[in-house]
């Protein structure tokens, strides 16, 4: 099972998933780290921080954009090991919610056009159906066709 699956893994989930993690498995790795975020275990070996980098390390795309969800929790959006680091690691490996969050990093950073920007992010994930992607991008558009009139 995974964390998404329920709320409260019993104490045999929580031994597989670090069994499986300690034989690399990155789904495991980022369920433990969830299961450190909500018990409010943030840095160290054994918590959310370092189980998401065990699993950004064998390349689990949820385990780098929670990574990106923590360093925004902590004010450290720029930069190395930052929110937008790790977020554009997980989009150029295909995770669409981290597309997401980079166009609305670069909206925020007044980056709406052009490369790299809050449009090129919310169109590759809109074109794969990410609902808050489409609906930012509808409305970037739309104030765009405000301005030019």
């Amino acid at each position: 099972r995974s964390m998404s699956e329920e709320a409260d893994p019993t104490p045999d989930d929580i031994a597989r998933w670090r069994a499986a993690a300690k034989g690399g498995d990155g789904d495991a790795m980022c369920n433990l780290g969830l299961l450190c975020h909500q018990n409010g275990i943030l840095h160290g070996t054994d918590s959310a921080e370092g189980w998401w980098v065990r699993g950004a390390q064998v390349g689990h795309t949820d385990a780098m954009m929670n990574l990106g969800l923590l360093r925004y929790e902590e004010d450290r959006i720029l930069g190395p090991n930052s929110a937008e680091s790790w977020w554009t690691d997980a989009a150029l490996a295909g995770n669409i919610d981290a597309m997401c969050n980079l166009g609305l990093l670069r909206s925020a950073q007044n980056r709406e056009f052009g490369e790299d920007s809050a449009q090129s992010w919310w169109t590759q994930a809109a074109e794969v159906g990410h609902a808050d992607s489409v609906h930012n991008l509808a409305q970037l558009r739309a104030g765009q066709d405000r301005t030019i009139n």
